[in-house]
């Protein structure tokens, strides 16, 4: 995961998590089997970096990628995987310097988009035409957190690693919180809708702090 990638996290305190669900509701893709996934366990020695150790295990559905690019399926892990502490709970949001960031409204209890001035985007950005991030809340089995889509590329990482769009989630459970990133790239451009919904509903299934 990039450093200047930072999440920024709120805790939930008190509150309980039972039934998973994505918040706008995702359009389903053709030939989404809901049952047709099979559990992928993440063991802590995976993880890029870690501040505590409360992440612990992690469990998540992986569904079966059946139609389009071979190469599409490999891209379905949910990967550069960070477990942080409660001292990364901050409202400046999810960075690498957007002209939108994330916060946590404590009035509405859901995540939220807010603008950030024009002094706090970073200065590459400002050289591209901005697309507005797309936000969802996610309520998982036994955590809560948002995913973000993003298709502000900047030319460097378009042109040499051909990404077209990068997908970030963070799942907040007492303390801790597990966050994540994966990439779309040029070579499945045609799956990139369907890439995005499994990635969304991957991250709705997840169990974090598993012992």
């Amino acid at each position: 995961m990039r450093k200047c990638i930072i999440f920024t996290l709120f805790v939930f305190l008190g509150v309980s998590v039972s039934e998973a669900k994505i918040s706008p509701e995702i359009k389903i893709p053709y030939g989404f089997e809901p049952k047709n996934f099979f559990i992928e366990k993440i063991e802590p020695y995976s993880y890029n970096s870690v501040e505590t150790s409360e992440c612990a295990s992690v469990e998540y559905k992986k569904y079966s990628f059946s139609m389009g690019n071979e190469k599409a399926k490999g891209q379905l892990l949910l990967d550069n995987l960070v477990c942080l502490t409660d001292r990364n709970v901050y409202e400046s949001g999810i960075i690498p310097g957007l002209e939108e960031r994330i916060s946590y409204s404590r009035g509405k209890n859901i995540w939220v988009k807010l603008k950030n001035k024009r002094s706090e985007i970073s200065s590459p950005y400002l050289k591209i035409p901005y697309k507005p991030i797309k936000l969802y809340n996610i309520v998982s089995p036994n955590a809560r957190g948002f995913a973000v889509v993003s298709e502000n590329i900047l030319p460097e990482y378009r042109e040499y690693k051909g990404i077209i769009k990068e997908l970030y989630f963070c799942l907040v459970r007492e303390d801790y919180a597990l966050c994540g990133k994966n990439n779309i790239t040029t070579d499945v451009k045609d799956e990139e809708d369907r890439l995005t919904f499994y990635f969304l509903k991957s991250v709705e299934s997840m169990s974090i702090g598993l012992r």
